[in-house]
């Protein structure tokens, strides 16, 4: 760790690497950096970083935090100058580029980016590298499936053709309730789900329940009637003193 330590410190004092400033707001004396980039980044932007993921950008302290060779390799080859140099020149800016006045955010989430980050390492293991261009969905939102709606949906229908004839033919709400049923839809049918596995719980139950003695306790294995349901003893089974109890009258 003190090797790399002052190795570090070297480095981000290096001015002809633009080491010196920040990267991303050009705060001098940065103390912290990320690693696929190989570029040295001050603390405030570090916690964005963080916000990334680590699938995106790795932090680490130059000072606090322990280092690798094959980490070292990176910021050695990298340095923030070559990386402004290459964001800043990638063609065509249209597919993916790199446009002043990104958040970081965007900018690390850019193609350029991951063509950088894909360059980097593929150099230090002292191959060469050879650009491509983005994926046709690259940068778009991933639409979420839609079984889970096909699902609501079909089991909406089902209740709604089972429904009476005065019950589909009246009147539609108002039309200021129409969103608010529209978004209780999904609370709904979890609640809907919810009743019917109790319901088929305790009908289980009750079966169970039904199979059981009439003339034992509940716990002797006798069946569960109610409150102040427990059979009593057989005359043969009593106690001496039964006749002569309260009970027994």
């Amino acid at each position: 760790m003190g090797e790399y330590r002052q190795e570090l410190m070297t480095l981000m004092k290096t001015e002809d690497l633009g080491n010196k400033l920040c990267v991303d707001c050009g705060v001098p004396n940065p103390q912290w950096a990320t690693i696929p980039y190989g570029v040295f980044i001050c603390l405030s932007c570090a916690g964005l970083h963080r916000g990334l993921g680590v699938h995106i950008s790795f932090v680490r302290s130059i000072t606090m935090d322990e280092w690798t060779e094959e980490q070292m390799k990176k910021m050695r080859i990298g340095g923030n100058l070559r990386f402004t140099t290459f964001m800043n020149e990638y063609a065509p800016a249209e597919q993916g580029g790199y446009r002043e006045g990104m958040t970081i955010a965007e900018k690390y989430n850019c193609w350029a980016a991951a063509q950088y980050k894909e360059k980097l390492s593929v150099e230090v293991q002292g191959q060469e590298w050879s650009p491509s261009a983005p994926p046709p969905n690259f940068g778009q939102p991933i639409s979420r499936p839609s079984s889970a709606q096909g699902v609501r949906k079909s089991r909406t229908s089902g209740r709604n053709s089972t429904a009476s004839p005065l019950r589909r033919d009246s009147a539609s709400p108002a039309p200021n309730n129409v969103a608010a049923s529209s978004s209780s839809t999904s609370i709904s049918d979890a609640a809907y789900e919810r009743k019917t596995a109790n319901e088929q719980y305790f009908t289980s139950l009750g079966e169970i329940n039904a199979r059981r003695r009439d003339d034992l306790p509940p716990s002797q294995g006798g069946k569960y009637q109610g409150f102040g349901s427990t059979p009593a003893p057989s005359s043969s089974s009593a106690h001496p003193s039964w006749g002569t109890s309260s009970a027994a009258v």
